[in-house]
Order: structure tokens, then C-alpha cells, then sequence
């Protein structure tokens, strides 16, 4: 893990400033082609060398684990091909950038549907099962590849292999303790937490849906801001990088005593489809959190690509409840489907919580913007936390100060698109006065100096209060 941290830190120095970074993108259609073709030309030679490995000696490493490094970084580069019509309007870019990301799509399915790739994952499967070699956590990675496995030709070997390691422990979230000592709650029965979405996408995603840099070039003054602020539960969503999550384990280490992280994974399977983002959430607490869990919306709550879910449990104090803590990211975008998303997702949640006896304190970017009807419905059995300090939490940065250098003139700069998108919300009618909440909106976004931008979101640091029953 510690070496695992320093390649972490020392990589961190590669992107350094927003040109860098743009310098990245493909600037022409032969930019476009010359990507593409190393990205194939690389991804054959691993193809090659994945298929090859002895079924005998294969580990979870390198099967699971090697079929992530294998298909998401192909993945990606044809993902930024798609959105590449978010910073450029140069027609022959775009045209090369649909088309190679066609035959690299082409390439995906085409290894996802062979039959060797496959047959390896079920026999290090059936190996696991008969040395009882995995962690839960990598059982419940195993199974979701194996689930996406069920509409090849190969269903029946794939349903046989999920029966025999039913039996096995799963988890769906990592846990570590920390080095901090555990908290017992003051006399003014405040406690604090912070909730963030800290845009921490992989690679150039960042740049293209929040307008901030690479999460390397912005991770250790992240840690260091939740440092600064010091709050006694910490609530991130958006760390959908696996190596961000560890970077923030070993910077906080000291600084709590539980850590709830990687929650929620999406491995590499055998569907493109599924193929995309884990839930993102990352949780660390000074005080002891029981009933930890961690529920996925399904197929009717979230698209297919995103492990979207909600984080549950209950902040104790020496053997003592003090409330149910849930945070979650809800669907994004503004289009009438994602409407429903939301709605379907908070009706999820909101189930689990029907006759809760201890107070309930929601938080998280919900996506929903406030003071519309979509709010006013969505939120109806939840009361807002009191707020202070700016009016809005999330800004969409890209078209504000940054563009592909060719096209600066046909975007020119914009207005920054301000939302209120983030919230922290206690249950209605809680049995007499129990909890209050006080939220300060802090600023990780200047607008005079966007470059320096922690996230396209604001940070939520709320105060809250407990009464006893």
C-alpha cells in the first residue's frame, strides 16, 4: 500500500497547468488517427499477453485486476472521442474522433466476446472457490464480472461458477481503521461533517465535466483542505479513481480512526454496456459507524454504466446511536429521464428509511437543482439544513475558462453556469426537536482564479446537533 502511495505522489506532478493538460487533446483528425492506432496497437499486445497467462497460477490480480488495466484505459480513450464535440467544433476532428472511437468500441466487444477471456475468469473462479483465496471485496467484484458474463454463449459455465461462490463472504465496500483515536461526543453534542463532490474522474474526464484539472494535479490540496477544516465525519462523492481513493486513505490516515472506501466498483466484465463509473463515494469518521452498508440502485434507478447507490450507517458514541447518516450522488443531467433516475433513486433510500428510530441526516450532491418543482417533490419528507456563506454550490467551469485552442474563438468565454446541486437534509416530523443542522458553504471554486479550482463543486460543512430522544 505505501508503495502503492508513493508512485501515487510522484505521478502527481505530471499535469501542471491547464495548457498541459489541453495539450492532451487532439487537436486534428491525424492527432485523432495517430491516438487511436496507439491505443490499439497497445491494447492487442496486452490482449495477447492476458490470454496467455497459465489458468493454474492465475491470481485475482491478475484476471480481475488485469482486465480492468486491459479494457478501461480503451475504454476511456473512446470516451473522450465521444465527448470531444464538449471543447471543439472542428468538423474533421469530430468526424475522426466518431469513427476511431467506432473501431475501438468494435475492439471491446469483439475481446469481451471471446471465449478464452472468459473461460480464464471461471477457472480462477472455480480455483478461488476450492482455496477460499479472495477477500469479500474481490468476491464481490468477481461476481459482478461473472453477472455480466449471463447473456453470452457461454451462460451456462457462467451460472454454475456464480452457484459455487455464492457461499463465499461479499463485500461491497473496503474498510481500513485509522491511526486517529476514536471521538467521544463534547458536552456542546456537536459534531461536524463535510460532504463534497470533489470531481475526481479518470485521466482528462475532469477537464471535460467539471472545467478543473486531472484529480493528480489537485488531490494532495483536496487532502489538504479536509485537513484544514478538520471535520469529524467526512462524506466525498465523485473519487471514482481507485488510486485517488488510496491517496486519500494514506493522507487522512491520521486523521480518523474508520475508512469506508472503493465503495461500490464497476469492474471490466464481458458487456460494454456496463462498462463506465463505481458509485464514487468515499467515507472516513472519528467516531465508530455500525451497520455499515452500501446499497446499489438497480437497473430502474440507475443507467446501466454508473454503480450509483447510497451509503448507510449509524454514528455511535461510546455504545450509544446518535443518528443515521446516508449520503448519496444522484443522477445527473437535466433531461426528463434523468428526472425519473432521481426520483426513482430517492424513493430507494427513502424506503429504508420508514419508521427509523434514530434521527436521519441525508447529504450528498443530489443533482436537483434547488428551488424547482422537481426540489419541491423530491425532497417533500425532508427538512434543509439552515445555510450560509454563498448561494450556489456547483459551476460548471469548462466553457468558463478554458477551451480547445482552436476553437476559442467560435465558443468565447461565458457566463459561469452557478446551480445549487448539494444539500444537507434531516427526516420531517422527527419525534420532538432532536437534531439541527448548520451548514456553511465554503468555497473550493474561486471564480478569479479557476485555474486553482479544487472541484466544480463547493464544499458543505454542516454543524449538527443532537438533543437526545
Amino acid at each position: 500500500m505505501r508503495y502503492i502511495f508513493t508512485l501515487i505522489v510522484l505521478t502527481c506532478s505530471l499535469f501542471s497547468s491547464p495548457k498541459s493538460v489541453l495539450d492532451q487533446f487532439p487537436n486534428s483528425d491525424g492527432q485523432v488517427e495517430s491516438k487511436a492506432k496507439s491505443v490499439l496497437a497497445e491494447f492487442d499486445i496486452q490482449y495477447a499477453e492476458f490470454i496467455k497467462q497459465s489458468h493454474r497460477s492465475a491470481t485475482f490480480d491478475s484476471v480481475i485486476t488485469g482486465w480492468n488495466r486491459l479494457i478501461y484505459p480503451a475504454f476511456h480513450q473512446a470516451a473522450i472521442f465521444s465527448y470531444l464535440p464538449l471543447i471543439t467544433q472542428n468538423g474533421d476532428l469530430l468526424k475522426s474522433a466518431g469513427l476511431e472511437s467506432k473501431l475501438i468500441a468494435q475492439k471491446l466487444f469483439s475481446s469481451m466476446n471471446n471465449e478464452k477471456a472468459l473461460d480464464l475468469v471461471i477457472d480462477f473462479a472455480n480455483n478461488a472457490v476450492k482455496l477460499s483465496a479472495i477477500t469479500p471485496y474481490e468476491r464481490y467484484e468477481l461476481g459482478l464480472v461473472l453477472e455480466t458474463a449471463l447473456q453470452t454463449p457461454s451462460a451456462e459455465k457462467v451460472k454454475e461458477t456464480l452457484s459455487r461462490i455464492k457461499h463465499l463472504p461479499s463485500a461491497n465496500f473496503c474498510y481500513q481503521k485509522g491511526e486517529h483515536k476514536e471521538k467521544n461526543l463534547p458536552h456542546s453534542n456537536k459534531l461536524s461533517v463535510l460532504s463534497w463532490n470533489v470531481c475526481c474522474l479518470e485521466g482528462l474526464f475532469p477537464m471535460l465535466f467539471g472545467g478543473v484539472l486531472p484529480w493528480k494535479d489537485r488531490i494532495d490540496r483536496i487532502a489538504g483542505k479536509i485537513t484544514e477544516l478538520d471535520p469529524d465525519v467526512l462524506c466525498l462523492q465523485e473519487v471514482f479513481s481507485k488510486a485517488a481513493n488510496t491517496f486519500l486513505l494514506e493522507k487522512l490516515r491520521k486523521k480518523y480512526s474508520h475508512f469506508y472506501f472503493n465503495i461500490g466498483p464497476n469492474p471490466a466484465g464481458f458487456s460494454v454496456e456496463r462498462l463506465g463509473i463505481p458509485s464514487g463515494l468515499f467515507i472516513a469518521s472519528k467516531y465508530p459507524l455500525e451497520k455499515a452498508s452500501f446499497t446499489s440502485y438497480n437497473d430502474d434507478q440507475t443507467p446501466l454504466f454508473r454503480r450509483y447507490g447510497f451509503f448507510s450507517a449509524y454514528i455511535c458514541n461510546k455504545g450509544e446511536t446518535l443518528a443515521r447518516l446516508i449520503t448519496t450522488h444522484l443522477q445527473p443531467g437535466g433531461e426528463e429521464k434523468d428526472g425519473l433516475y432521481r426520483k426513482n433513486q430517492m424513493a430507494a433510500l427513502s424506503g429504508t428509511i420508514r419508521g427509523e428510530k434514530a434521527p436521519v441526516v441525508l447529504c450528498g450532491d443530489l443533482n436537483t437543482v434547488k428551488g424547482t418543482e422537481e426540489a419541491t417533490n423530491l425532497f417533500s419528507n425532508y427538512t434543509s439544513s439552515s445555510y450560509t456563506g454563498i448561494d450556489w454550490t456547483c459551476c460548471e467551469l469548462r466553457d468558463y475558462w478554458w477551451k480547445a485552442s482552436q476553437n476559442t474563438e467560435a465558443f468565447g468565454k461565458l457566463p459561469p453556469n452557478k446551480e445549487w446541486l448539494d444539500y444537507f437534509f434531516i427526516l420531517k416530523n422527527e419525534p420532538g426537536k432532536r437534531v439541527t443542522l448548520a451548514t456553511k458553504i465554503l468555497i473550493a471554486s474561486d471564480l478569479s482564479k479557476p485555474e486553482d479550482a479544487l472541484s466544480d463543486h463547493q464544499i458543505l460543512f454542516t454543524d449538527v446537533t443532537l438533543y437526545g430522544n
